[in-house]
């Protein structure tokens, strides 16, 4: 088991390394380059360039003149480009270790902890078939010490891929990892542990009265972790809603609290959030303030899964048409805003990084049935591919494929 487990690792290592020494500027150009900004605002281009370290230093438009000299230059072939797809609210080592068919870290106190060894292989297979979805960032809800140690691994390692915005899964959890206060982002804006994860309710049933809520939440806010709330109901949802309320006025600034997976929001409840500045995620979806109108919300909860993992697409395609630059904002744009991510990626401007896919149609010129079957030809992150359609293997990428 353990030789076996040590070959998956190396596989999985495989499909994500890096494959080319650092590069100085290349252009991505002949594409259909679209980014949308927090108001669902679309921009479209035509090429991209990035420096080095993978920060995008400037985005041409239509006939715009290219440069002579750069270093790479690579024909886009009239793909789209988009922003790298954000999971707003997701278990990740939970999912990772479904995957690999290892114990859960949220498994029965009965059950053995998961192995760290099994727990970085199920990272890596799951950082791979999360960079196969368009997926270059999540939020993950629930984060324990042991998932955090793996995550660091990983970054000590330099195979830690997919951007992570931990939010603990209690208090001691919060405290422990992130000590006086968040961390900063780490290794490249990779990892950062933001905050703290609740829930309110379960099979319809609140877990903890107003004070009880009241005191979790305060403690989190005191040292300035973000807290981010499971609410289901209406009844939780207006729990939360009265504790944002009062907490406000103790705590004041940008505190971005999180509702998460709301199954209705009332025309009150959303003017009441909007005020408040409260975000609400769905799975793999968020809106972040302001919150345009109920219509908006649609796409919160629109998400669905293939075998534990999102699909970003289909859930698109579940969204009314009108409403999909709101929703591409907010696997984009707003979902960076909520993980305190803004300007580091989540459009594709300059300064940010080049997080980036390229797909084989446009997501806002076609129908429902098109969407769901949109294909992610590429995916990069910081300017790195790290997944492409067809290759299976390291030794497939070809040599003139720029890459670490």
């Amino acid at each position: 088991m353990k030789h076996a487990l040590a070959a998956l690792a190396a596989l999985a290592i495989m499909f994500l390394a890096p494959h080319h020494p650092a590069l100085a500027d290349t252009l991505i150009d002949n594409v259909n380059g679209i980014t949308i900004d927090e108001k669902g605002t679309v921009s479209r281009f035509t090429g991209l360039i990035f420096d080095r370290d993978g920060r995008i230093v400037r985005v041409l438009h239509g006939s715009e003149k290219r440069p002579k000299k750069v270093d790479y230059r690579i024909d886009g072939e009239g793909r789209t480009m988009l922003p790298g797809i954000i999971d707003s609210h997701i278990r990740l080592m939970d999912t990772a270790l479904d995957l690999l068919g290892a114990a859960s870290t949220s498994a029965a106190a009965n059950r053995p902890p998961p192995r760290a060894e099994d727990m970085d292989v199920a990272l890596q297979k799951t950082q791979r078939q999360l960079a196969a979805r368009g997926i270059t960032a999540v939020a993950d809800m629930g984060t324990t010490i042991e998932d955090w140690q793996a995550f660091r691994r990983a970054g000590d390692a330099g195979t830690l891929y997919i951007r992570i915005a931990a939010y603990a899964e209690d208090i001691a959890a919060m405290a422990l990892i992130g000590g006086p206060g968040p961390s900063p982002w780490l290794y490249g804006d990779r990892l950062k542990m933001n905050g703290l994860a609740l829930t309110a309710e379960r099979d319809s049933a609140l877990l903890m009265d107003d004070t009880r809520l009241r005191n979790v939440m305060s403690r989190a806010a005191i040292d300035s972790f973000q807290v981010a709330t499971v609410a289901h109901t209406p009844a939780a949802v207006a729990q939360l809603t009265g504790a944002v309320e009062e907490l406000s006025q103790t705590y004041d600034g940008e505190r971005r609290w999180r509702l998460e997976r709301p199954q209705a929001l009332f025309p009150d409840d959303v003017a009441r959030l909007a005020t408040l500045g409260v975000l609400v995620a769905g799975d793999g979806a968020l809106l972040a303030q302001p919150i345009v109108n109920a219509d908006a919300l649609h796409m919160a909860w629109a998400d669905k899964q293939t075998k534990g993992l999102p699909a970003p697409f289909p859930a698109l395609a579940a969204v009314p048409q009108r409403q999909r630059p709101h929703a591409l904002a907010a696997m984009g744009a707003n979902g960076a805003y909520a993980m305190h991510a803004e300007g580091r990626f989540g459009r594709l401007v300059p300064g940010e990084w080049a997080d980036f896919i390229l797909v084989d149609r446009d997501p806002l010129t076609i129908t429902g049935p098109e969407l769901a079957a949109t294909q992610i030809i590429e995916t990069w992150i910081s300017g790195k591919k790290i997944h492409e359609q067809g290759l299976e293997t390291r030794q497939q990428y070809g040599k003139a494929m720029p890459g670490w």
